[in-house]
Order: structure tokens, then sequence, then C-alpha cells
């Protein structure tokens, strides 16, 4: 009866060594999971801290003294090489595009010009229709352009890295000590030492 009691114990005692232990264990594991993230995104804003805040002193910072703090730094994009492909060969698309539609409005205020004018004049008239047949001549040729598509990137792999595009959320102070709070996103080298602009399309789509 002793020893069974004494194993009771025994057991008891170890399942709330076990207990304890894996309350212990995800503490710790939460722990160590707060800090790996803390981490990395103190690491990942250190990174672009520095071009970031040389741009904007050199650009924003021209008429007068400024002050640039860094508060975070946010990972948006990646931007490989099949992206920029993309973007160039969409950009040669669109621009066409809008050649044609330009060309097309042309057409049609000449038209209706020719129409207002009428018979009125012939030296006129003779002008108009020369100005609508080369401006057809003009769209027909456009249509029938087919872009080639970039060979920039020739022998590259379309999954190298060229640069990335980060949301920067950061504190200017003027030469009065005014802050203003603000948020951009920048385009910056793969090794974050060089920041080459800020842009509104952090998709670097060809569409905006």
């Amino acid at each position: 009866m002793c020893s069974y009691f004494f194993l009771h114990l025994l057991n008891k005692l170890r399942l709330k060594n076990e207990t304890i232990n894996k309350t212990m264990m995800r503490k710790y594991y939460f722990l160590f999971l707060a800090l790996a993230v803390s981490f990395f995104m103190v690491s990942c804003s250190g990174k672009y801290d520095g071009a970031i805040s040389s741009y904007i002193e050199s650009t924003e910072g021209q008429t007068s003294k400024i002050e640039v703090k860094v508060n975070e730094v946010k990972e948006l994009k990646k931007v490989t090489v099949g992206d920029s492909i993309n973007f160039l060969n969409m950009k040669a698309e669109k621009e066409l595009k809008a050649r044609i539609e330009q060309a097309e409005k042309e057409l049609a205020s000449y038209q209706q010009d020719l129409v207002r004018i009428g018979t009125s004049s012939k030296v006129v008239t003779d002008a108009y229709t020369v100005q609508l047949t080369k401006t057809q001549q003009t769209i027909d040729s456009l249509k029938a352009v087919k872009p080639e598509p970039t060979r920039l990137y020739e022998g590259q792999k379309t999954d190298q890295v060229l640069a990335v595009v980060v949301e920067c959320k950061y504190t200017v102070t003027n030469e009065a000590k005014e802050k203003t709070d603000v948020v951009k996103n920048f385009v910056l080298s793969t090794d974050g030492k060089t920041c080459y602009g800020v842009t509104d399309n952090p998709d670097m789509s060809a569409e905006k």
C-alpha cells in the first residue's frame, strides 16, 4: 500500500513537472519568435535607412536644412528582370496606343474643320485634305507596328532581383524644429546602399 502511494505521488510530480516544462517551453517559444520578428524588422529597416535619409536630404533639403529620422521600413516588392521586361513591353504598347489615339483625335478635328469650312475656299479645302490624308497614313502606319520585346536583359535570368521597393515612414524636422511625419515608397538597390527615387507605383505596373 505504501509502495502504491509512493508511486502514485511520483507519477503526480512527474505530470506536474511535464506541465510546467511545456508551459515554459511555450512561453520561451513565443518570446523567441517575438525577438526574431523584432530583429528582422530592425535589421531590414536599418539596411535602407542611410540611403533613404541621404536621398531625402539631397532632394528635399536643397532650400533649407532638414533632419530626417527613419521610423519604419517595410519591403513591398522585389523587382526582378521579369518584372522589368514586362514593364518595358507594356509601356511600349501603351505609348503606341497613345500615339494612335492622338492621331485619331487630330483626324477627327481636321474632318470637323473641313465640314465647317465647306467649299468656301478651295485653297483651304485642299490644305485640309492633304492633312487628312497624311494623318490617316500615320494612323495606318502606327497600327501596323508590332512592338518588339525588349532585348535589354538578354542572357539574364528572369528571377534575378534588380531592385527593391519599400514603404518608409519617416519624420522630417526643419530649421524651425517643426516635425512632419511622412509615408512614401522608395526604390533601392538590392544591397540597400543606393536609393533610386520615389515611386507612386509600388507594384511597378505599366498600367499606372
